[in-house]
């Protein structure tokens, strides 16, 4: 913490005002830096149709994760040792899998997903996927590959 408020050019007893613990600078860092206004910006596009969106959140999704790989790894490891870091975390994704769920609504309601459709289940689907394959790296895989298996799952169509 010392080290961090050095580093911003601030007193150790100003920086600790603000940030009580690691667990704190973690959080508050990891709200900062979050993906979150970005990916609902992208879904908050209800007008645009299912399929070929869901083919463009696939690699805009994943290349934020590559942007800040340094910073989702500290977090994501550092979450699993710290209880309120990991309820913060919890929350980034609960506004995440909100705004997917927003985007599957509208196109519901445009009469593109199946009325009987789990909008819930189908956001953890898809982003889960997503973060998995950020975290394993399987470049044998590509993530595009799950997209017509959910869309044959999830369409009035399919």
């Amino acid at each position: 913490m010392q080290q961090v408020a050095s580093a911003a050019g601030v007193s150790y007893g100003l920086f600790y005002h603000y940030f009580r613990s690691k667990e704190d600078l973690l959080g508050a860092a990891a709200e900062q830096l979050s993906m979150l206004p970005m990916i609902k910006e992208f879904l908050g596009a209800h007008q645009h149709p299912l399929e070929p969106r869901l083919y463009e959140f696939v690699p805009f999704y994943l290349e934020l994760m590559e942007q800040h790989r340094a910073i989702v790894w500290l977090i994501f490891t550092e979450s699993r040792k710290r209880p309120a870091l990991a309820a913060r975390i919890e929350r980034l994704g609960l506004e995440s899998r909100a705004a997917l769920m927003g985007y599957l609504k509208a196109r519901r309601k445009a009469g593109e997903i199946r009325e009987d459709c789990d909008l819930d289940a189908t956001s953890r689907m898809l982003l889960g996927q997503l973060f998995l394959y950020h975290v394993w790296e399987d470049r044998e895989f590509s993530p595009q590959n799950i997209l017509p298996v959910l869309l044959r799952g999830i369409t009035s169509h399919g």
